[in-house]
């Protein structure tokens, strides 16, 4: 009976990432000194020449990241950002970061030579010299990764019991209410108001008419026969 062995697999080596570009630095921490309108350029990245052999636009873009600059643009070729920065290309053709439809466009490296004017070439064509720029005060980078958003695990709240609350009886102190007795009351002695005399009627004096009794003598009738 043969014996199984195990079988050992071959091992994989991983190949190396390429270490990620460093942050963008300013002019003042590059040690670069032409400026002008606030942007500076270069054409030497870390002492080195690249002007021959020819680079595509993504190594050129490559290697000026690799320093914390950019490549330059049309516009800013124009404006001599980098003239004089050594290489001899001051009337070489590079590589810039505007874009144009079939890729970027490629331009002198200074104005010395912008007769021909500015060319749209794809980025992996390997033909042209690598001249970057920077900035005096950096720009907010809108190039950095975004984070993606993470779903907070889930917490699981241990349920709180409450402990039961027993409220105290509270007894009622009784209230008394103290006898109120009425002070008596003394009516005060009313004086009867005196009532009107009786008027007199005036008593009325006898008249002429009424005859007074005579009290002289009476005279005596008559005796003759009529």
């Amino acid at each position: 009976v043969h014996g199984i062995f195990p079988v050992s697999s071959a091992p994989t080596t991983q190949a190396p990432t390429a270490p990620p570009a460093p942050p963008r630095q300013s002019c003042s921490s590059l040690g670069w000194t032409r400026v002008v309108n606030g942007i500076c350029g270069e054409s030497e990245v870390d002492g080195a020449c690249y002007s021959a052999p020819a680079y595509t636009h993504t190594e050129a873009k490559t290697l000026c990241a690799s320093i914390g600059a950019r490549l330059c643009s049309v516009d800013e070729l124009r404006a001599d950002t980098a003239r004089g920065t050594g290489c001899m290309l001051d009337y070489g053709i590079v590589w810039t970061s505007t874009v144009c439809a079939g890729g970027f466009h490629v331009g002198g490296g200074s104005s010395k030579i912008q007769a021909s004017g500015p060319t749209c070439h794809a980025r992996d064509e390997a033909a042209f010299s690598v001249r970057c720029c920077s900035e005096v005060t950096l720009p907010i980078s809108t190039d950095a990764p975004t984070a993606h958003p993470t779903t907070p695990a889930p917490t699981t709240q241990a349920p709180t019991s409450a402990a039961p609350t027993t409220a105290a009886p509270t007894t009622a102190s009784p209230t008394s209410t103290a006898p109120t007795s009425a002070a008596p009351t003394t009516a005060a002695p009313t004086t009867p108001v005196p009532s009107a005399q009786p008027t007199l009627e005036p008593t009325v004096a006898p008249t002429a008419a009424t005859a007074q009794p005579s009290h002289g003598p009476t005279a005596r009738p008559s005796l003759v026969p009529s």
